[in-house]
């Protein structure tokens, strides 16, 4: 920064090559990072007519698919875990990469306008489309496997010789 008189004036310079993420850089710009997420969850979740429960009805359903055919018809084997978890623990983290490696480029390309007229962290707006999507199935996962781990008495045993050897 260069004061002249009242007047400061900030030069911004790009930096070249690879740079390590700057953290403190996004907690200052968190404000415009979350209004960002709730613009983008407005969007997505107001125009369907399930509304924020289709976030969690898309997984559900493919999960179920899955269930019938690979752990009913198939018998697939998954040595004690309920097949609904073993797909599950598959399925939301692959559906989860899969559409956060598209939705985050199709954000730069979209917002290539707001990129390149103010400045703020780059990386705030790849991370905007992806971080509802990543909260719902961070509960998801941690949900199933509290559930399964509470209710099947099966699961104990192997968690807790697992644990104790």
């Amino acid at each position: 920064m260069q004061n002249k008189g009242d007047v400061t004036l900030t030069v911004i310079k790009p930096r070249s090559g690879w740079q390590i993420i700057d953290f403190k850089e996004l907690i200052e710009y968190r404000d415009l990072f979350f209004s960002l997420v709730l613009r983008q969850v407005k969007v997505l979740y107001a125009q369907t007519i399930l509304g924020f429960s289709w976030a969690i009805l898309k997984p559900l359903v493919q999960i179920i698919v899955f269930t019938v055919i690979f752990g009913k018809v198939a018998k697939v084997s998954t040595e004690g875990v309920p097949y609904f978890l073993f797909s599950s623990l598959a399925i939301i983290p692959w559906t989860y990469m899969s559409q956060a490696m598209s939705e985050s480029s199709e954000s730069l390309v979209s917002g290539q306008v707001m990129l390149g007229k103010i400045y703020f962290p780059r990386l705030v707006f790849p991370l905007t489309p992806v971080f509802p999507d990543w909260l719902i199935s961070v509960f998801l996962c941690l949900s199933w496997c509290l559930f399964f781990f509470i209710t099947r008495s099966h699961l104990h045993g192997i968690y807790f010789s697992s644990l104790c050897s």
